[in-house]
């Protein structure tokens, strides 16, 4: 944990664990804007050459934007589809993470593709 308070990026690469986020300290880190987060656990090697990584990354972040904005102090969230998804979720008080393959500036963090 003491190497992540000095540097800029914690990208946390593992094809067996869980996302780097839920360390307690990274968290913190995180919250006080001190470095930037990058989460490539349980990806393949596919991910990195294939699909997703052929994405427009800055439309993605444009998107996920407007879905920030949408979420923003919101308590209670509800979605549908056409394929049938109907899913009800209570919201947290936390500013909603935009985590679209972009992290420019420190408090940032984002996932590599899913495919």
């Amino acid at each position: 944990e003491l190497a992540m308070e000095a540097c800029d990026v914690f990208v946390g690469m593992t094809t067996a664990s869980g996302a780097a986020i839920y360390n307690n300290r990274l968290k913190e880190l995180m919250n006080e804007k001190k470095l930037r987060e990058v989460s490539i656990c349980l990806r393949h090697i596919d991910n990195f050459t294939r699909g997703g990584a052929l994405a427009d990354y800055e439309a993605v972040y444009a998107d996920g934007v407007k879905l920030q904005a949408i979420w923003r102090g919101k308590k209670n969230a509800h979605i549908t589809t056409p394929a049938g998804t109907d899913l009800y979720m209570e919201m947290n008080d936390m500013e909603p993470i935009i985590e679209c393959g972009i992290a420019r500036n420190p408090g940032d963090a984002m996932a590599w593709s899913d495919g």
